[in-house]
């Protein structure tokens, strides 16, 4: 580095030659000096652009590294949780079927129809739970597209009421206020279904019979928000967050049957509407989902 009469630095290619007389005794130097300033800068922008390069690739590998070990972690919870969800349906169907087979002749017809209907709710348990896995991975994979119709939205709501209770087998109480401005409003109505009976069926499951769900639905200037809200289990406040992982389950959830599926696919569908999801918790006082939806 050297500096000009002005002060201005600048970067000098410096050589020096030494010029000896006959006698190889030296008289003088013969100093040739270049600025190089100009390159110095090119190598230095190279030097830097080479350097941003590496550290992109470096967080492109992490990426790739910790994409791979939550995979095999997915895996590991998929074929854990799977297995066991399976297992408790197959073995159902297995000694229904069984005991059909063995003591037909001796059982009644309601019997026989009892036995059937375990087979045929069991089935139907092990098709939801495909599905789940099936929509998980359409997902993930960008290949579910928002396809928005107009939906009379407490028509729309009411209805999926009525069939959450009537899947769930199961007579609750479910308080529904509806404060919207009349009129449709644009939306996708499998992906909203999606959303809304993921919210009531986790709130019947994981709330006592004698408890009492609420429903409200109201507008906003530039979206739609849900609430639902049980007096169940609670959250753990430490996996508020991780409970929208997929295959993961709130740690006091075991003794309720689940995939740890639902809310996994419930946040990928309010975020494929553009929307939001934020969940409040106390353990043994209940939870309340709220998610908002931007409207068309």
């Amino acid at each position: 580095m050297n500096y000009k009469k002005n002060g201005e630095e600048f970067w000098n290619n410096f050589a020096l030659v030494p010029v000896m007389d006959k006698d190889k005794r030296l008289t003088h130097c013969v100093s040739i000096q270049r600025d190089v300033t100009s390159r110095r800068q090119q190598d230095e922008t190279t030097r830097k652009r080479l350097e941003l390069l590496v550290e992109e690739r470096t967080r492109e590998l992490n990426e790739a590294l910790r994409k791979e070990k939550d995979l095999v972690e997915l895996k590991s919870r998929f074929v854990s949780i799977a297995s066991h969800e399976f297992r408790t349906p197959l073995s159902t169907i297995g000694f229904a079927a069984e005991s059909i087979r063995n003591y037909f002749h001796k059982l009644t017809t309601e019997e026989i129809k009892a036995k059937l209907r375990k087979i045929e709710d069991q089935a139907s348990h092990m098709t939801n739970l495909l599905e789940d896995v099936l929509t998980v991975g359409k997902s993930d994979a960008g290949k579910i597209k928002v396809h928005l119709v107009s939906l009379d939205l407490r028509e729309f709501i009411e209805s999926l009421i009525e069939e959450t209770r009537t899947i769930a087998k199961i007579k609750r109480k479910i308080s529904f206020v509806y404060s919207c401005a009349p009129g449709n409003i644009n939306a996708d109505d499998k992906l909203f279904r999606n959303v809304f009976t993921n919210l009531l069926t986790n709130a019947i499951k994981f709330s006592s019979p004698e408890s009492v769900i609420r429903v409200l639905v109201s507008d906003r200037e530039k979206d739609i928000l849900i609430e639902v809200a049980d007096e169940g289990i609670g959250i753990e406040e430490n996996e508020l967050t991780s409970i929208f992982e997929s295959f993961q389950r709130g740690s006091n959830a075991s003794a309720v049957p689940g995939s740890g599926l639902g809310l996994s696919i419930l946040k990928k569908a309010v975020e494929l509407m553009n929307g939001s999801i934020e969940v409040k918790s106390l353990i043994g006082k209940g939870s309340t989902f709220k998610v908002r939806i931007p409207k068309r």
